[in-house]
């Protein structure tokens, strides 16, 4: 029978690989745009509040809403597993500056959404649980709540992290030049209020998406540097004991 703790060390550096951090900014991209659309269902600022109740009356539409909820917060661990394999790829050669933005940017980016989705799905989610329909008017307001938080709030933050990430692929040749401009542009419009507010909340998954599958692509001929020896999976988890001898030994 094969041992299987050989293949651990190889597992490890499978999640830790530029591969990884670029399949799981994909699977970040799709599920949050899945959710986004899902939850899209539940009716509008404009809606009357005959639709409102008409909507909640659907035990089917109402279920939707619920697996959008249920969708985000995977999306967000999956992005969470981006940042992480991607600053441990850049190593000790981060800046203070560079890293608090990347990581910052996206963790914030991630709470915001969180809060927003659950903000936005609630009236669903009690109906599911409880069988009893919001009023129309608190089914607004909670609506409204989760719109600022996923289609103004969340986006601007995100800007934050297109930037850094940009920089990124810049200073690494993971990215094509075009596309690091086209981040540094979309991040900068994201900034600006916009009369069509929808549209910033699929920005963000969309660039990152982008930028995953150009990473996948792109790996094995301008891989990103590698981490510095003392986080190699051949040192060990650790920084590295002192020497024992050599010639670089110092007295």
């Amino acid at each position: 029978m094969t041992d299987p703790e050989p293949r651990l060390p190889k597992l490890r550096r499978s999640m830790r690989s530029v591969e990884a951090a670029a399949i799981a900014g994909i699977v970040f991209s799709v599920l949050f745009v899945t959710a986004l659309l899902v939850m899209s269902r539940a009716p509008g600022f404009d809606a009357s509040l005959t639709e409102i109740r008409v909507f909640y009356d659907d035990p089917e539409a109402v279920h939707s809403v619920v697996v959008g909820i249920q969708l985000v917060p995977i999306a967000v661990i999956a992005l969470v597993w981006f940042i992480a394999v991607i600053r441990r790829r850049i190593g000790d050669r981060e800046d203070k500056l560079f890293s608090t933005v990347f990581m910052g940017g996206g963790l914030l980016f991630g709470a915001l959404v969180l809060v927003g989705a659950a903000t936005a799905g609630a009236p669903a989610l009690v109906t599911e649980l409880t069988g009893r329909p919001p009023d129309p008017e608190t089914a607004i307001l909670f609506r409204g709540v989760g719109s600022a938080l996923l289609a103004i709030q969340g986006p601007r933050i995100g800007s934050l992290f297109i930037f850094s990430a940009s920089t990124l692929g810049l200073r690494t040749g993971a990215f094509p030049r075009w596309l690091s401009l086209l981040g540094y542009v979309l991040g900068l419009s994201l900034l600006i209020p916009l009369p069509f507010i929808d549209a910033g909340r699929f920005a963000f998954p969309a660039w990152v998406g982008m930028a995953s599958l150009t990473l996948l692509i792109r790996v094995r001929t301008v891989p990103l540097e590698t981490p510095s020896p003392s986080f190699d999976d051949e040192a060990g988890e650790g920084p590295p004991g002192p020497s024992t001898g050599g010639p670089d030994q110092r007295s």
